[in-house]
This record gives structure tokens, sequence and C-alpha cells, in this order.
């Protein structure tokens, strides 16, 4: 009887204890800041300005060859013995050698710029995935890590999908416990009333 009681006395207590369990047990999410990231108004306008950037680059370099084959042409409209020939020469390679340092700076301007604004981007990202998670009150967001395999897996070799198969961080997640979305429309609401 008594072993009885104590079983029943040992029940209530941990039926009494369940909700307060719960209570404080962490709130977990996820968000895919990859997916923040590609899909939010400020990485596409960022991507539209610098394929503006690149297209005018492109038109620049345009000109320089135009002018380099000018210039061929120039030269090679005389013999090697003319007077000028040395000159036009001269004038030849310093054009094709301004055209292979410019392409370098641009290159590596334009790869610090675009690096630059991803990195800020992703301070951004990180920073709107807490302010959603304050203010739903979670206590952790874990950052899910989903790669893209190819529909075409020729594409790829053995161990290669084995990788992106293998680096997927999180498997399952109901979409109650996401918060990619929330984070998306939060920093889609605050870009746009800039």
């Amino acid at each position: 009887m008594n072993l009885r009681l104590l079983n029943v006395a040992m029940i209530a207590i941990f039926s009494f204890s369940l909700p307060t369990l719960a209570q404080n047990a962490p709130k977990i999410v996820v968000a895919n800041t990859e997916t923040i990231l590609m899909s939010i108004q400020e990485w596409k306008d960022m991507q539209s300005q610098r394929e503006q950037r690149i297209k005018t680059l492109q038109n620049i370099e345009l000109d320089k060859v135009a002018k380099i084959k000018n210039l061929t042409s120039s030269r090679d409209a005389l013999k090697s013995d003319a007077p000028h020939y040395a000159q036009k020469n001269k004038d030849l390679i310093n054009a094709q050698i301004d055209l292979e340092v410019w392409r370098r700076i641009m290159q590596a301007d334009e790869q610090r710029h675009f690096k630059q604004q991803i990195k800020e981007l992703s301070d951004k990202v990180t920073a709107a995935v807490a302010d959603v998670a304050a203010q739903k009150h979670y206590d952790l967001v874990l950052a899910e890590i989903k790669p893209e395999i190819p529909a075409n897996l020729d594409q790829v070799n053995p161990q290669q999908l084995k990788d992106l198969l293998t680096s997927r961080n999180i498997l399952f997640v109901a979409s109650q416990y996401d918060i990619t979305s929330d984070v998306i429309a939060a920093m889609d609401a605050k870009y746009t009333k800039k």
C-alpha cells in the first residue's frame, strides 16, 4: 500500500513539473542564410548594379581593344624600316601593356568591392536573424546549410556528390520552426524604407 501511495505521489509531482519543464525548454528555430541572402531585394539590387558595372567595364575594354587594333593596323601599314615604325610599335606595346594592367586592376577592384558588399550584407542578415529571434522570443537560431544538388548528377563526381549530401547540417525541420521567410520579409521591409 505504501508503495502504491509513493507511486501516485511521484506521478502527481512529475505531472505538475511537466509544464514547468516545457516552459523552460529552449525555443530553437532555423534560418537558411543562403536562401535569405539570395532572396532579399537588397541582394537583387546589388547584383543588378554589379552587372551594370561589369557591362561598363566591358565597354571600356572594347574601346581599348579597338585602339590596339587601330594601332596594329597603323603600324603594319608601315615597313619595318620606316622612320615612324619604331614609335608606332612602341605605342602598340604600351597600349597592350596598358590593357593588361587595366584588366588586372579592374578585376581586383571589382572582386574586392563585391566581397565587401557580401560581407556587409551577411552582417545585415545576421542582425536581422537576431532581431526576428528576439521579437519572437526564440533562444537559439541554427543556420541551415542545404547545398544544392545538381539535377544532372553527371555534373559531379561521386566524391563531390557525397560531400554535398553530407554537408547538410539539418535533415528536416517543420515549417513552423523555420524563420527564413520572416527574416526575408523583415529585411525587405527595412530596405524598402531606405
